[in-house]
């Protein structure tokens, strides 16, 4: 099987030359048929063309174009080798960035949906950062904070492989969330089955509607959801979060990730009070008002932060 790099390479090329103008109609022929013979060929291609316009933005950036005047200046073969030696430089230097992985995050608040090149996806949830590594062996996704919903398509030769910290969740086509947090990993699958290892543990299998909490220095614990608390936990993915009997500080923790914006209780027993409800993820206003009417608490309004307080007689 050709690597990754040797791949790379060949779709390099072809870039090169559909951008010098020089493709035939058997070319273009030749060319679609590399492209259906495997599907890493599709991949490597767009991200060669990605790296060729992400190389004369940076050149624009510095104040020259020099990929696009040596494209220009490709009229005789002595010009074409010239600008072909010139840009692939160019290029190489953009593919290795892209070796290094292709980096998605998700601000504060913000939800983001990313399609893979394999056809998988990646739905960002709030202040969310992924790593994407593909070669010919693995499809690799690190995940350094936050919590993303994966739906692999299904590729035996490449296993699709999650890694937060020290946990690493390997699947070949199903549905499954990671979120990282401080540590503590969680997992939950919607579909199919996943294998979840951490260091040296053995090896555990998830099947859909069960859910795993790896955290530090405690034995991995696993669950299996009702499907009330499957579709509470997935609300995010809807722009809600939802509350069934949760004490206000959790609920709080969990509203404070999504806004700038922060909500602060004032009062040990008012935080252990349970929360029950649906509410807007980005509206912490409203939150903030109707957790204090539902709690007899009050609402003081700071520029920076939301004071939830009892009220005193």
């Amino acid at each position: 099987m050709p690597s990754s790099r040797h791949i790379q390479e060949e779709a390099t090329a072809w870039m090169v030359k559909v951008q010098c103008g020089a493709l035939t109609s058997d070319d273009e022929a030749r060319l679609q048929a590399w492209l259906a013979a495997d599907m890493r060929h599709e991949g490597a291609y767009v991200r060669a063309h990605a790296a060729r316009v992400n190389i004369e933005r940076i050149a624009a950036l510095a104040g020259g174009r020099a990929p696009r005047r040596y494209l220009s200046i490709w009229r005789g073969p002595v010009a074409v080798a010239a600008g072909l030696g010139a840009v692939a430089v160019a290029v190489t230097m953009g593919w290795f960035a892209y070796a290094n992985g292709d980096r998605y995050t998700s601000a504060v608040g913000e939800l983001r949906k990313v399609a893979l090149e394999d056809g998988s996806s990646i739905f960002l949830n709030t202040a969310t950062e992924a790593v994407a590594r593909f070669d010919g062996n693995e499809r690799r996704i690190d995940l350094p904070h936050g919590e993303a919903l994966f739906e692999v398509a299904k590729d035996p030769a490449r296993p699709f492989v999650v890694r937060a910290g020290k946990v690493t969740v390997k699947a070949v086509g199903t549905a499954f969330t990671v979120r990282y947090d401080h540590d503590r990993v969680d997992i939950l699958v919607t579909e199919g089955v996943v294998e979840l290892a951490r260091g040296e543990e053995p090896a555990r299998r998830l099947v859909a509607n069960q859910r795993a909490m790896a955290e530090a220095d405690r034995p991995v614990e696993i669950q299996t959801l009702e499907r009330q608390e499957l579709e509470r936990q997935l609300a995010w993915q809807s722009g809600r979060v939802e509350f069934d009997g949760q004490p206000l500080h959790e609920a709080v923790a969990q509203i404070n990730r999504y806004n700038q914006r922060q909500i602060v209780i004032m009062d040990r027993a008012l935080a252990e009070r349970p929360v029950i409800g649906v509410f807007g993820s980005a509206d912490i206003e409203a939150f903030a008002k109707i957790a204090a009417e539902a709690l007899d608490a009050k609402v003081v309004e700071k520029s920076d932060v939301i004071r939830l307080e009892p009220k005193r007689p």
